[in-house]
């Protein structure tokens, strides 16, 4: 008990007491510290690493389906499995071929237009075929030829591809010239010819 008083004593002495004080002080004051300012910021740090993981994870969650989406949107774009080989037959097959051909013209302005291209020039042939071709086709055959200019995309022009290939009917691209538009590398300017085959 008398060693007991005599520690006490001793640390509270006036010399020992102004050091336990100060010892005190830093002791509360770390304390209010980590309860007042370091707890709150790591509480901070650890929502917005949660948030971060969130975002995250919503992000791949939307980027995936919206790829999940793009193949869908291109799949329903080619519904084929070969170039399809049926002869478009006219509903007027007591014109001629230029006016019989009209509906099939049509439906090419139709599908450039559906996919956001836009016809900058378009004119046509009757039967651009030589001789020899036309001796090895059928009399009740003929070819229309559309020679167009576009302004359009590389998807929206893709997307044409895509539509007329998988058209019920045979259409061929003869030929096809692509430069990009020098005010807008984005845009092109396209000059194709088609070959639509028609039966009266």
């Amino acid at each position: 008990m008398d060693k007991a008083r005599e520690i006490l004593n001793y640390l509270f002495s006036g010399k020992n007491l102004h050091a336990i004080m100060i010892l005190l002080v830093i002791i509360l004051l770390t304390f209010l510290g980590i309860t007042n300012f370091i707890k709150p910021q790591w509480e901070k740090v650890n929502q917005l690493r949660s948030d971060l993981l969130t975002n995250k994870e919503r992000y791949e969650g939307l980027l995936s389906r919206k790829k999940a989406k793009d193949i869908e949107e291109k799949k329903s774009l080619v519904k084929f499995d070969k170039v399809p080989t049926k002869i478009y037959t006219s509903n007027n097959p007591g014109l001629p071929i230029e006016s019989a051909s009209i509906d099939f013209v049509s439906t090419v302005i139709n599908m450039l237009e559906k996919t956001n291209n836009t016809i900058l020039d378009i004119s046509y042939k009757v039967d651009p075929l030589s001789e020899t071709d036309k001796m090895s086709m059928p009399s009740t055959l003929s070819v229309v030829q559309l020679v167009m200019t576009l302004n359009g995309t590389y998807t929206s022009f893709q997307d044409f591809v895509y539509t007329l290939y998988g058209y019920d009917y045979l259409a061929t691209i003869k030929s096809i010239k692509v430069v990009p538009l020098k005010e807008n590398k984005n845009m092109l300017e396209i000059n194709i010819v088609l070959w639509l085959y028609v039966t009266r």
